[in-house]
């Protein structure tokens, strides 16, 4: 029998609720005290909740090469933690046995989970903010919520605005970009995008953040929403470009002139462009692929690989916080990190682009669950290629 999800009315909602994430970590922490650690993050949430991600590594006390899974950012996005739940049971399951994880149309054999496991920490974060999922799931709440529960009598943060990337974006986005709403983001409380009275203000973004600190070998980030068929990868704020490096968001020479995109055709678009670095763009772009290839053969939907920024501009949010890390502090590793938008937009129906059917959820966490082990492998031959001499 399926699930209801608090009792929206005539809905029946499988979807996990908030305190069965929570139970499911602890149960794969206990079934597998060998080569997994629960790990309570510091930071209660403004409802006085703990969360928890679970750390899967063959040998618990060597530190390696980590890859780094959220979900649950976003209240309204409840397919997020059910993907990384059952990425983390199948990965398990199949590590514990010495078995291959077979997803429908894709593969992981035996010897690549036991590489994976061995040659990888793999962090499972499935549930950042859990106040804001409780409120959209209740009956009293609001099913499209969006934000944190940060007390206010006119809403919560977006959390994945709160990153101090880019935070203060008045001050570093052009303002014709900003009034034609061409940055999603937003300093107005209330707003759905608005980012906090500060950079790191809120609890979940700071227990990502503690996370990544916590396992300085990061080097592989994706942070799992809907919706949209999308795989991001930075940057967020204006066009990518690989030719001039003092283009930069650390080079305060040009702010103010960020977020005139190609894309939404500005005369001056192309005066500044994020740089980034053509190995690293060739890295991210190789990997991405991959995970679309891998999402596709489950179920056929092709997801687009591109610049968050096609998207839409942004700032504050998880992968170019992440990935900027390396440029702020070059004694740090570079991060690959990826926004992974799953399902696609309902035009009939708004919440259901958020949350799916479940019947359709289920597909979605079947090609995701592929797109991330591929996430995996991939990661595991970059690595070794930069070994090579």
């Amino acid at each position: 029998m399926p699930r209801r999800c608090a009792g929206w009315p005539g809905a029946e909602m499988p979807y996990l609720n908030v305190g069965e994430v929570e139970s499911a970590l602890q149960v794969v922490a206990a079934t597998h005290p060998g080569f997994t650690e629960l790990v309570t993050v510091p930071h209660r949430t403004w409802e006085n909740r703990v969360c928890r991600a679970v750390r899967v590594a063959a040998d618990l006390a060597t530190a390696r090469p980590t890859v780094v899974l959220v979900a649950g950012v976003h209240a309204r996005e409840w397919g997020g933690p059910d993907i990384l739940v059952s990425f983390l049971e199948r990965l398990t399951a199949a590590a514990a046995a010495g078995a291959e994880i077979a997803v429908p149309g894709y593969t992981v054999s035996a010897a690549d989970v036991e590489r994976i496991v061995g040659g990888l920490d793999v962090v499972v974060f499935p549930q950042v903010n859990p106040d804001g999922r409780a409120y959209s799931m209740h009956p009293g709440g609001n099913e499209l919520w969006r934000t944190n529960r940060r007390p206010s009598p006119v809403g919560g943060v977006d959390v994945n605005r709160n990153y101090d990337w880019l935070w203060d974006f008045r001050r570093y986005f052009d303002p014709r970009a900003l009034a034609r709403g061409e940055v999603s983001v937003s300093d107005a409380p209330g707003q759905d995008t608005y980012h906090g009275p500060d950079a790191f203000s809120e609890p979940e973004t700071r227990n990502v953040a503690w996370l990544v600190d916590r396992y300085p070998t990061t080097r592989f980030l994706a942070d799992v929403h809907s919706f949209s068929e999308l795989i991001l990868y930075p940057w967020g704020d204006d066009d990518n470009q690989s030719s001039e490096p003092e283009q930069n968001f650390r080079n305060p020479a040009f702010d103010r002139r960020r977020g005139l995109l190609a894309q939404n055709g500005h005369p001056q678009a192309g005066r500044y462009g994020e740089y980034l670095d053509p190995g690293h763009r060739r890295h991210l772009i190789e990997i991405g692929e991959r995970m679309r290839d891998a999402v596709e053969s489950v179920n056929g939907r092709r997801y687009t690989v591109q610049q968050g920024a096609q998207l839409y501009g942004t700032s504050g949010t998880s992968d170019d916080w992440t990935f900027a890390r390396h440029i702020l502090d070059p004694a740090r590793p570079v991060i690959y990190p990826y926004t992974i938008e799953f399902g696609r937009e309902r035009p009939d129906d708004v919440a259901a682009s958020f949350h799916p059917p479940y019947a359709d959820m289920e597909k979605i966490i079947d090609e995701v669950v592929a797109g991330l082990l591929e996430m995996c492998r991939a990661g595991l031959d970059r690595l070794a290629a930069e070994q090579l001499p």
